[in-house]
């Protein structure tokens, strides 16, 4: 039944609105998932008066003088809890409704563009979390894409610069991340069991209180005492392996917590292979990871592009909408240090500098200001023109690698179609 009074409408605290001029407006509840897509400008106009400030989030309707499809949009955003309704025998005095919008003080696109780069230092020991040592690029495997794959996820490579990290470098590194907020440090390299200093290395970290990630191939793990190592050990898993081999390993580890494996998957062989092997572990901690070889992007294509219903089958908080449109949480707080002492912010990004030659705090000032990855978030012609932008996750490794700014299906109206909707 259609109200023919007067009424205050507004919109829930918990609805996300994509404001953008070229593409349709998204109404999202991040409460319970339901959204709307609003194509006509008369009913984008009532959701943009409810954002301007004179307004203070309430706009009075007044049934009588709105077109029908105005009202439709609005009892469809009330019926999914998107929009709210109260009648003025309620309130006879127009209601206020701050509504959420994102306001960072230290912004730091703001500071650089208002000339403030001088205000970013204030608070950049709080920003990192995460340190990534390369201690060694000794391996006497083979495996094929051996160069690659480390690109693309959290993995062991032989194909870096330098030979050895030295362990005096590592203290250094942990002693000046003592200002910090560091939470968790990754043990990467080839095979880094064959670290010169492995012993020494162990006993050093057992000194520090961060969450310390191991990582090893599974072909590694012979001769290793593994009791002997604290923190998680994290076990790769490439294609083809030695079923064999793989299944001893597994047995050996299905009730552990702190073994995590990670398998690559290129194909859907593959997944079946490994599949059929993770059927006979109940316990066992373990990731399916999708790869690119160069070769499958029909594979990457199916298996990890979006569409709008993968977009929308989870619920996505307001707090990780806003953070999609600030930073990249993929990488946020994350630093590579290699056996050469270059520093990145990721293995696809230029270096940030040198340790010991930019002290850590140096290292993370220039991360913020160059932005090689950090505070890169969903953008590029077609990005831009999508109200998914930034419920989708932000851009990893796997777009560097094809060098695509989007991985999903979702089409993107033409101008010509835009314009339909914009009158």
């Amino acid at each position: 039944m259609r109200i023919e009074k007067s009424y205050w409408f507004t919109l829930s605290k918990f609805v996300y609105v994509s404001f953008n001029s070229k593409a349709p407006m998204l109404l999202y509840n991040t409460q319970n998932g339901e959204s709307i897509v609003v194509t006509k400008s008369t009913c984008m106009d009532i959701v943009n008066k409810v954002y301007e400030p004179m307004n203070l989030g309430v706009v009075e309707i007044e049934p009588a003088n709105i077109e029908k499809d105005v009202l439709d949009f609005i009892e469809e955003a009330i019926d999914l809890e998107i929009g709210k309704r109260l009648g003025k025998s309620i309130s006879s005095t127009k209601p206020i409704n701050l509504l959420p919008i994102l306001n960072l003080q230290n912004d730091v696109e703001k500071l650089i563009s208002n000339g403030e780069t001088h205000l970013i230092g204030d608070h950049i020991s709080n920003y990192l979390t995460s340190l990534s040592f390369y201690i060694t690029n000794d391996c006497n495997e083979k495996c094929k894409n051996c160069s690659g794959i480390f690109r693309q996820t959290t993995f062991c490579t032989k194909a870096i610069n330098g030979n050895h990290l030295s362990l005096d470098r590592i203290k250094s590194v942990l002693d000046q991340s003592a200002a910090t907020q560091l939470k968790k440090i990754n043990v990467m390299g080839g095979d880094i069991s064959l670290y010169p200093k492995w012993n020494e290395l162990l006993d050093l970290l057992k000194q520090y209180s961060m969450d310390c990630h191991f990582w090893f191939h599974f072909l590694h793990l012979h001769n290793l005492d593994l009791e002997g190592i604290p923190g998680h050990k994290e076990i790769l898993v490439s294609y083809p392996f030695d079923k064999g081999l793989l299944e001893e390993a597994l047995s050996k580890f299905e009730n552990r917590q702190d073994f995590t494996f990670h398998f690559l998957i290129e194909s859907n062989q593959v997944f079946e292979a490994v599949n059929d092997l993770l059927c006979q572990y109940d316990q066992l901690n373990y990731n399916l990871v999708p790869y690119y070889n160069g070769e499958n992007i029909d594979f990457i294509n199916q298996n990890v592009f979006l569409d709008e219903t993968d977009i929308l089958s989870e619920k996505i908080e307001m707090r990780k909408i806003f953070c999609n449109q600030k930073l990249n949480s993929n990488f946020f707080g994350s630093l590579y240090v290699f056996p050469d002492g270059a520093v990145k912010s990721s293995s696809n990004t230029p270096k940030i500098g040198r340790f010991p030659d930019n002290s850590l705090l140096e290292l993370i000032y220039n991360e913020l200001i160059r932005n090689t990855v950090w505070r890169k978030v969903r953008s590029g012609e077609k990005c831009d023109a999508c109200m998914y932008r930034f419920l989708c996750p932000p851009p990893g490794n796997l777009e560097f690698v094809l060098e695509k700014q989007d991985l999903c299906h979702v089409v993107i109206k033409s101008e010509e179609e835009l314009q339909v909707f914009s009158k």
